[in-house]
């Protein structure tokens, strides 16, 4: 992978996620979604929103991308 390549995730399981969006949309940075485990392949970067940090947990579990994250 190209050292200068950069593809952004937004976890969108939770709220605040068009705050974010909205921001990299004003930076015209490209950006993904991240609803599922194959939407972590691609990307080189995650925004996790903020929220309650044992809702954000659990909600990674159930969607099993807490493996993934934990790995990295």
């Amino acid at each position: 992978m190209n050292n200068n390549f950069i593809q952004i995730g937004i976890l969108d399981i939770q709220g605040s996620v068009a705050e974010h969006a909205q921001i990299l949309k004003d930076l015209k940075q490209d950006f993904i979604y991240v609803k599922s485990r194959e939407n972590l392949k691609n990307i080189t970067h995650l925004i996790i929103p903020g929220g309650e940090s044992t809702t954000i947990i659990k909600l990674l579990k159930n969607f099993k991308i807490w493996e993934i994250l934990v790995e990295k």
